[in-house]
């Protein structure tokens, strides 16, 4: 922010102002951007796929993982876990994945950086170990009792959908509020199958076709209206927030107002969260972020493994057949 910035001769001549103990992380802050926008200026030059996995993981809590204490089973990464998920975001050939160039179950060539086995299976475990923690983080803010994961008797209020987690009357005391959880890869298997718009937007190749199919989309020039998935719902007084991930852990806009709503709602301070706390959260917001990363993370490199053991399991049956 410019008015945190202070002159050169502010700093020559030592100036004691209250601006000044800022000075330090306001200049820094300036020189770490710049620096960042040329390696995202240097990745676009190589490839989509290297300029949309640059902009992935840079954004917010896409780290926070790195910052998590071991503390609890849930927390826990094993080390081929650990492995494959730096490799991940540090865009380095998947270690796990050997020698094994063909995936038997996908029945064609798979890439060395394993976009490939992270796209094209089914999803539902990664979703729901996300999910539980997303739960876990909305009946702090609201109320254990407001709020149930996958209600099944939803269709009074949300017809056609049942949604991923509901706080009852939240809205306004009479209407509820509905989430839905959405986790996707910003990267296909082939630099074709990149759209451009990833690497110069965040969330350019995920956010906009998640909201649209679970919010629709208002008429636009040539294109018409198109209803989405919670029309329903929305048409009943509801209002409905999707919580959009991408696979490299980065919260979407809509998924970091909401864990602000949280924080607020909560206090920062852990309250009864005390007991679950580490050394390594300063407070309600940290704790959070920390843990919907580490089960992000962790059920992104399951798949992924999981994928590879099945595969060479294919591959060694096919050689003793």
């Amino acid at each position: 922010k410019s008015d945190e910035l202070v002159s050169i001769d502010d700093v020559a001549e030592g100036a004691q102002e209250p601006r000044m103990l800022k000075a330090q992380r306001a200049l820094t802050a300036g020189i770490h951007h710049r620096r960042w926008l040329d390696l995202a200026n240097d990745a676009r030059l190589h490839s989509r796929r290297a300029a949309a996995h640059f902009l992935s993981v840079s954004q917010p809590h896409a780290g926070a993982f790195l910052s998590a204490i071991p503390s609890s089973p849930d927390m826990r990464l094993s080390s081929d876990e650990f492995a494959l998920i730096l490799q991940r975001r540090l865009a380095l050939p998947v270690s796990a994945q050997s020698n094994l160039t063909y995936s038997p179950s996908l029945r064609r060539p798979i890439d060395p950086l394993a976009d490939s086995l992270q796209n094209d299976h089914e999803h539902g475990c990664r979703h729901n170990k996300v999910l539980r923690k997303w739960v876990n983080v909305l009946k702090s803010a609201f109320g254990a009792a407001a709020v149930r994961m996958e209600p099944k008797a939803s269709a009074v209020y949300s017809p056609g959908v049942i949604p991923d987690c509901v706080a009852f009357k939240a809205k306004d005391g009479k209407h509820h509020r509905l989430f839905e959880l959405k986790i996707s890869s910003p990267l296909s298997a082939g630099e074709a199958g990149t759209a451009e718009i990833g690497g110069r937007a965040a969330f350019g190749n995920t956010e906009s076709q998640h909201k649209s199919d679970v919010l629709g989309r208002p008429a636009s020039g040539d294109d018409p209206a198109t209803l989405g998935a919670y029309s329903g719902a929305l048409t009943r007084g509801h209002s409905v927030t999707p919580i959009i991930h991408e696979s490299f852990g980065g919260f979407a806009p809509d998924a970091c107002k909401l864990l602000d709503e949280c924080v607020k709602k909560h206090g920062k301070r852990f309250g009864s969260d005390s007991e679950v706390a580490t050394w390594a959260t300063r407070n309600f917001r940290a704790m959070c972020a920390q843990r919907i990363s580490v089960a992000l993370h962790l059920a992104c490199a399951a798949e992924i493994l999981g994928n590879i053991e099945r595969d060479v399991a294919l591959v060694n049956k096919q050689a003793e057949a």
